[in-house]
């Protein structure tokens, strides 16, 4: 017999962690708490049917697809969500490093019949949910193959749960070749049920906004991660700062090696590299150079950021590549740059990939290392 009382569990764990953090109380997050409610008691459901063989095959609960502006939770409200679901076939990954796995297996499987139907069989498996935060897609690689993936994935009964700044209307919106990715838009909106969380404050930049007041700043100088303008004395803070977080010699090599390319590098110890923006974002890198760079290192010195705009629109991107990784693998990030934040995307580039790389360099840059 199912113990409602079980299910209280993400409604106090979101009270609960909200003051812990010092959240502010948001009726838009409690609106669509009460669907990931619903949807945990959903899967318990599905579990003692599974593991009763009351059904041979019960059908996994129909997914949710949580969409709205940045800074509105949704991250927040998927850590909520994939903690209190207490089962073992679950992942939550980000697209990304979904998308460079599903790639790799393709290689492995070129000249078999049917491909991404073995590839989703093999993940139907080991998983009865994935996971997507902030679900965005940007390359065409990935658009062209998105809706056969999903759908045999769904066929092989995994179900999804995604948030995503975007209404599935607006994914991949004047990409190349959108037409190929329309049929994967027809069917999420088919096989998830569609939410959208109230527009309200950005939290992410609220709680940058406390980390900025001058008194905080005065007392917290070595923990501050948003350094502006660039000068004499901003490198010397970046350097005090490096000192602080390391705890072993400094590496001598002036550069790092990913897939046989060189990245140059200012400095190197432990799990803590520094970086000059050109170098990172400047020239080509693929968002696989940057999931590599996130397994090797958990913090990041990235200097001389300079105000993006059209004329460096490809930097602009592969910096948001960047973030998005970072973000999603909780690492930690110190910044220079030429200008305050709220002026560091021009609004020549207004777009909201941008946004939201904005709303979460606020929240990255305003909790302590």
């Amino acid at each position: 017999m199912i113990q409602l009382s079980r299910y209280s569990n993400i409604l106090e764990l979101y009270e609960k962690e909200r003051k812990k953090n010092g959240y502010s109380s948001d009726k838009g997050q409690k609106n669509v708490l009460g669907f990931l409610y619903q949807l945990i008691i959903e899967w318990e459901i599905f579990l003692g049917k599974k593991n009763k063989f009351l059904l041979r095959n019960p059908v996994v609960p129909k997914g949710l697809y949580i969409y709205g502006g940045v800074g509105r939770g949704k991250t927040f409200l998927m850590d909520l969500f994939f903690t209190s679901l207490t089962m073992p076939k679950k992942l939550r990954i980000h697209l990304h490093e979904f998308m460079q796995n599903i790639q790799e297996e393709l290689i492995l499987l070129k000249g078999h019949k049917e491909p991404l139907m073995h590839i989703s069989k093999k993940l139907a498996r080991n998983y009865d949910l994935i996971c997507f935060d902030e679900f965005h897609v940007q390359d065409i690689a990935h658009a062209m193959i998105f809706e056969s993936l999903f759908r045999y994935l769904h066929e092989f009964n995994v179900s999804f749960v995604i948030t995503s700044n975007f209404h599935p209307d607006d994914l991949y919106k004047d990409g190349l070749q959108r037409e190929t990715f329309v049929p994967a838009i027809l069917l999420l909106k088919t096989i998830l049920e569609i939410i959208r969380i109230p527009d309200g404050p950005d939290h992410r930049r609220a709680r940058f906004m406390e980390s900025a007041n001058p008194m905080f700043q005065k007392k917290n100088l070595l923990q501050k991660k948003y350094h502006h303008p660039h000068n004499d004395k901003c490198q010397q803070m970046l350097q005090a700062q490096f000192n602080t977080i390391t705890n072993g010699p400094v590496q001598s090599a002036d550069f790092i090696t990913l897939n046989n390319r060189r990245i140059s590098i200012v400095a190197m110890a432990e799990n803590v590299c520094w970086f000059k923006f050109d170098a990172l974002c400047s020239s080509f890198r693929s968002k696989e150079e940057y999931l590599d760079l996130s397994d090797l290192f958990k913090v990041f010195i990235v200097e001389r950021i300079p105000i993006l705009t059209k004329d460096n629109l490809s930097a602009a991107t592969r910096f948001t590549w960047f973030i998005d990784i970072i973000y999603d693998r909780k690492r930690n990030l110190i910044l220079t740059a030429d200008v305050n934040l709220d002026l560091l995307f021009s609004k020549t580039i207004k777009a909201m990939d941008f946004d939201r790389t904005k709303s979460r360099l606020h929240e990255i840059t305003a909790f302590r290392i």
